[in-house]
């Protein structure tokens, strides 16, 4: 199960409250990108939605005149740095896309559990960051919105090492890869409406209407159970949440 957004009605899921702040980051996800048409795309952003230009953000350098290779980049103070996987993902197919995030002078970007780039141009690091956007870049200055599926939208207070990034890509769970420090995790798997984030109890609200679609290939644990912790508080310590895959 995944769900597909139409970068045209800039369809989109937000929620104001954020899993991670500050260095170290990973953010990871699926992604099926259905448009090349020149633009940059963003998967998922973490922001100061009163600002423009303090974010982390993984999407695809659609607008580098090379293809669509997974982007990891940041903003602090408007100062962008940006880290691009070194291979093209491909129109109407299904892959990996993961981004890290250590310190001013390094960022990472993967493509399907490798093709890794590193940045270490010295740039500032976000502030303020507030908001959790997925399919759109959601501060003051909106826009690049993404044109396809996503699945899995994960995030870690930690980076993740590039052997447990090729596990993701392989279609385990993000449950399943360091899951003490799995601070975020929103699925993607309802047929329609809000999304939930089965960490950190954050609920996603559907803006435009997103609608379902066919997932990628994923491996998943024996025991699906679907569990929610409350909505209004995250759960005490960090059980593994088993979801059933429609």
């Amino acid at each position: 199960m995944a769900r597909q957004f139409t970068a045209s009605n800039t369809e989109r899921f937000r929620v104001t409250g954020i899993a991670v702040t500050a260095v170290p980051v990973t953010m990871a996800c699926w992604f099926y990108p259905t448009n090349a048409g020149g633009n940059d795309y963003c998967m998922m952003q973490l922001t100061d939605a009163s600002q423009s230009g303090q974010y982390f953000r993984l999407g695809l350098a659609g607008g580098d005149g090379l293809g669509l290779e997974p982007m990891a980049s940041v903003s602090g103070a408007g100062q962008f740095r940006a880290a691009i996987a070194s291979a093209e993902s491909t129109l109407n197919n299904w892959h990996h896309a993961c981004g890290t995030w250590t310190s001013t002078t390094d960022r990472n970007a993967f493509l399907d559990g490798g093709n890794k780039t590193t940045n270490t141009t010295a740039g500032n690091l976000p502030t303020g960051l507030d908001v959790t956007d997925i399919g759109y870049e959601g501060d003051t200055s909106p826009g690049d919105p993404w044109d396809g599926r996503l699945a899995d939208c994960a995030i870690w207070n930690v980076e993740l090492t590039d052997a447990e990034v090729a596990i993701l890509a392989l279609g385990f769970s993000p449950l399943q890869v360091r899951p003490d420090a799995l601070q975020f995790f929103a699925p993607l798997n309802q047929v329609s409406g809000d999304e939930r984030d089965i960490i950190g109890g954050l609920t996603l609200a559907d803006v435009n209407s997103v609608t379902d679609a066919d997932g990628p290939p994923l491996r998943r644990p024996t025991a699906q159970i679907l569990q929610f912790p409350p909505a209004a508080a995250a759960p005490a310590g960090n059980p593994h949440y088993y979801y059933a895959q429609q």
